[in-house]
């Protein structure tokens, strides 16, 4: 589509209905005064190279200091041990970054370091097996004796894969954005909360340092995030509209939170810090499944992309132009942008096709076009128009309502079983490109939110005495 058909569509206001497309509005401008296309703006940029930094050093320090304590324990090559992983993080890191074409290196890259992390995580891991390290003396690992990492893993993913079915129930390929976007939630409430928890509870209650950690506690530690996390996902997916209307208030909150974490992290007391040791791999088994969702949700993208290009090419379709119908606006599919912890979400409305053989009438369906590298320009809350009156296009899925006659009325065409897919004529080709514009946004989330816990963790490092 050319650029002078771009539309951007505001968001409706918070209190009102979200019945249609409203407030249009011509997006040249946004080429002006906003980054370009396909860019990254300043503060991604210094997200993603902080990260890359950080990623880069964690695994150089990592496996030298497990080395230098339980070097004993293993009989593994010592050169590869403490630097295998972070030869294999920096290879695949400049390999992301190095070509040219596509979206910006920095989105590849905000897109590449959650893979990167949890590659290194199934490393570490497995090197962590071979180490015959005992914990149940450790006052801080109490936990983790009751509940291995593996457990925790099982139990962490069971609960936010199914809180995630639950809010998504009834909205079709809504479930691995949703899985995305809850667990990024829990992982923040989570690190932020741990240390405040950590803080409360030993102002009120007496902490047996060698007592099994009590049920009370685990629930008051991990029940607040998840609950908060739920319910705030619930919003972003069912009434976006009103997230909009107070995304201020919940910004607020979150600075808040963190504030009061650093505070609470600033408090040298050993039982604080022995309370919040005990769920650090808690903490470590949200991000696992964070992680985890990012890179299944971006493998089902690409899949998804090539049954979809596939479907277009070998199934029957209508070819024809999009015709004028009783709605108002000429938009008749748009990407808005619900919030940074999910990707784009397309919205296509029932349209009709004018063909060769008359009007067909399309009850809406799915938009399987790639995404432009216009999306990377729109902020929470904003919608571009893909698809206007006028334009041309190929529609899979629907099929004829009397055999003998296909072509005779367009009236005799319905939507088949499997649904309706709509892309652009011709259809472009879904790449690593799309996946990489649909994920960079939950993904650089992701990294921010690395960010955010450690900095109470970092500052008790560096203050507190």
């Amino acid at each position: 589509m050319t650029a002078n058909r771009r539309t951007l569509l505001q968001p409706v206001p918070a209190g009102r209905c979200r019945t249609d497309v409203e407030h249009l509005r011509e997006a040249q401008l946004l080429d002006f005064w906003r980054h370009p296309a396909g860019a990254a703006g300043r503060l991604i940029r210094g997200i993603v190279a902080f990260a890359s930094l950080v990623t880069v050093a964690i695994a150089v320090v990592g496996p030298r200091m497990l080395w230098s304590y339980y070097a004993f324990s293993t009989t593994t090559d010592p050169f590869w041990f403490r630097n295998g992983l972070a030869i294999l993080l920096t290879v695949a890191l400049v390999a992301v970054a190095l070509p040219r074409g596509g979206p910006s290196r920095w989105l590849r890259l905000a897109v590449a370091l959650p893979f990167a992390h949890a590659l290194a995580m199934a490393i570490a891991w497995a090197r962590w097996t071979q180490l015959s390290i005992p914990s149940a003396g450790y006052r801080a690992s109490l936990l983790i004796a009751q509940l291995p990492i593996g457990a925790t893993v099982e139990i962490v993913g069971l609960v936010l894969v199914a809180s995630a079915w639950l809010i998504a129930r009834g909205r079709r390929g809504e479930l691995g954005h949703t899985l995305v976007a809850l667990a990024l939630a829990s992982l923040l409430l989570l690190g932020l909360w741990l240390s405040i928890a950590s803080d409360l509870w030993c102002r009120v209650m007496y902490i047996d340092m060698h007592a099994a950690i009590s049920p009370g506690l685990i629930g008051f530690v991990v029940v607040p995030p998840w609950a908060a996390a739920v319910a705030f996902i619930a919003l972003v997916v069912h009434r976006p509209d009103v997230l909009i209307g107070i995304r201020t208030r919940v910004a607020l909150a979150v600075f808040g939170l963190s504030l009061i974490a650093v505070v609470t992290r600033l408090t040298p007391k050993e039982d604080r810090y022995i309370v919040f040791g005990n769920f650090v791999h808690v903490l470590l088994a949200v991000a696992f499944v964070a992680v985890t969702a990012l890179v299944v949700l971006g493998i089902r993208l690409w899949l998804r992309g090539r049954r979809a290009a596939a479907i277009l090419a070998d199934t029957p379709t209508l070819t024809g132009v999009v015709a004028a119908d009783g709605d108002p606006s000429d938009v008749v599919a748009w990407i808005e942008i619900p919030s940074w912890l999910r990707g784009p979400r397309a919205v296509l409305r029932p349209f009709v096709l004018a063909t060769s053989a008359g009007d067909v009438p399309v009850p809406g369906g799915t938009w399987v076009s790639p995404l432009a590298a216009s999306t990377t320009q729109l902020q929470v809350g904003e919608s571009v128009g893909v698809l206007h009156r006028g334009d041309r296009v190929v529609v899979a899925g629907m099929v004829a309502a009397d055999a003998a006659h296909p072509f005779r009325s367009g009236a005799g065409w319905l939507a088949g079983a499997g649904g309706v897919a709509v892309a652009v004529s011709p259809p472009g080709r879904h790449g690593l490109g799309h996946v990489v514009l649909a994920l960079w946004r939950p993904c650089v989330a992701y990294l921010a939110i690395l960010i955010a816990i450690g900095i109470p963790s970092l500052a008790s490092a560096l203050f507190a005495r």
